[in-house]
């Protein structure tokens, strides 16, 4: 598995897979939710990439983040990287012996960030931080009122 801090090529391709996939769910109607990269990050993650390109992305996916539009830091990217590495544990030793291998697809699950168990992420935005006026106190909203109605169906929910 990569660990090394040149992330910008690995951002590109997660941002080409994201934005030129054909992987679609029946139950799941968000475009961040149709996301062949929603198991693998955070809601937020796949979001910020989509907004701000793999340049940007890398940034974030490298650092130490709490802001109102990312919560990411070493531990959770620690945790990503040891759930890949164990779905394509039986598939890494395989390749090396064989590169043409073919892989049997099967989806990984959703990983869980203990992190994010408490946030409310809704619209672009993790309500907690986007609140918290003394940390941000002029964070820009980009799209208030989509903002204002997914809080408000999150709220029905």
């Amino acid at each position: 598995m990569y660990t090394g801090s040149n992330i910008l090529p690995i951002a590109r391709l997660f941002h080409m897979c994201h934005t030129l996939q054909a992987y679609r769910t029946e139950d799941l109607v968000s475009p961040i939710a149709q996301s062949v990269l929603f198991p693998l990050l955070p809601e937020a993650m796949v979001a910020f990439l989509m907004n701000y390109g793999p340049d940007k992305f890398a940034e974030i996916f490298l650092g130490e983040f709490d802001t109102p539009e990312a919560i990411w830091n070493s531990e959770m990217r620690r945790l990503m990287i040891e759930k890949i590495a164990l779905h394509l544990s039986d598939f890494s030793p395989r390749v090396l012996s064989n590169p043409r291998v073919m892989y049997q697809y099967h989806p990984i699950p959703k990983i869980s960030y203990p992190q994010l168990e408490n946030e409310l992420f809704c619209n672009v935005y993790y309500l907690r931080n986007l609140c918290d006026t003394e940390r941000f106190p002029e964070w820009n909203i980009k799209n208030h009122i989509e903002l204002l109605k997914d809080i408000l169906i999150a709220w029905k929910n």
